[in-house]
């Protein structure tokens, strides 16, 4: 993962990335998907796609 991620990347946003492992029990990989979702649904497209949506009724 670390060689995929540093070998796509540019070198100047690699130059402080740290890529480390976590432990089963941390919630870290939980916490970083919410942080994702949250992002996308509350972006500007995010919005836009609630606003349009008519939950499958129409």
């Amino acid at each position: 993962m670390r060689a995929v991620g540093y070998r796509r990347a540019l070198p100047l946003t690699t130059r402080a990335l740290v890529i480390t492992t976590t432990s089963p029990d941390s919630t870290s990989t939980l916490d970083g998907g919410i942080v994702l979702a949250l992002r996308d649904v509350f972006s500007e497209q995010g919005i836009a796609r609630l606003l349009v949506d008519d939950g499958g009724t129409g």
